[in-house]
């Protein structure tokens, strides 16, 4: 029986700093993450139709902030390091007063965000890139209030291509990095278990847990299958709708939390 390696063990001795420069560049240069991105944006965006927020907080907002799709809220502030992504989100917000950018990490932020009373604070493929989760997690924290639902999205380490992986004999266990999380800079893995496990750990209660979008292959292979046409619409469609059965596996994960 192979042992399988707590991540958790490492979170606090990891000191490593994410290269932003460098990970611009890769972040252009992945494959299929257009595809992973849409299907992302997709669950958050019905997320955000159910729970209806006024107040948001997106910590790292990418190429298309949240506001391009989502209208009905009164205020939006974004927490966007990378400048490249800050200056397309300031051109898009161009004319709409409810919308604060700030091109700074999280921890330099949080003057700023003091007393804002958010009710909904995402932070999107955020937690598993950064050396030190559990000071994001307290800087959350501290400009939280007890009605502030907290969305963590992570990628899943029990995704289906990453279980077929370890079949195959490719990968130790689910928790051992792929080449992809190696140009991405990523400091670790999770699964529901362990991603739960950090949020209690420090005081965050997580009261909802799903996954989405079953991810048959690695990224390379799912472009290929795209470029090829081997892949449609329909079967992203499909994929994504294979969550609500295997809803385990999905290649994303992503969990609601409140302080506790």
């Amino acid at each position: 029986m192979i042992a399988i390696p707590n991540p958790l063990k490492k979170l606090l001795i990891i000191k490593k700093m994410i290269d932003l420069d460098n990970y611009l560049i890769q972040y252009n240069k992945l494959p299929f993450e257009d595809i992973q991105i849409r299907y992302r944006r997709k669950r958050v965006l019905e997320l955000l139709k159910e729970i209806k927020p006024s107040n948001i907080l997106e910590i790292g907002c990418g190429y298309l902030p949240l506001f391009c799709d989502f209208k009905k809220f009164r205020k939006i502030s974004i927490i966007e390091p990378v400048k490249t992504f800050y200056e397309n989100a300031k051109e898009k917000s161009k004319g709409d007063p409810r919308i604060k950018i700030y091109n700074k990490l999280l921890e330099n932020s949080l003057n700023d965000l003091r007393g804002s009373n958010f009710d909904f604070i995402i932070a999107s493929s955020l937690l598993h890139e950064v050396g030190n989760p559990i000071r994001i997690l307290n800087d959350i924290k501290e400009i939280s209030n007890f009605n502030t639902r907290i969305c963590i999205i992570v990628p899943n380490s029990h995704s289906f291509h990453r279980l077929l992986a370890v079949a195959m004999g490719l990968i130790k266990n689910e928790y051992e990095k792929s080449n992809t999380q190696k140009k991405m800079q990523q400091a670790t893995t999770f699964d529901k278990k362990t991603l739960c496990k950090l949020l209690k750990d420090n005081g965050l209660n997580p009261y909802s847990s799903e996954t989405y979008f079953v991810k048959p292959l690695t990224h390379e292979q799912m472009q290929k299958g795209l470029d090829k046409k081997i892949f449609n619409e329909e079967i992203l469609d499909g994929l994504y709708k294979l969550s609500k059965t295997l809803p385990d596996i999905g290649s994303e994960l992503m969990v609601l939390a409140r302080k506790t």
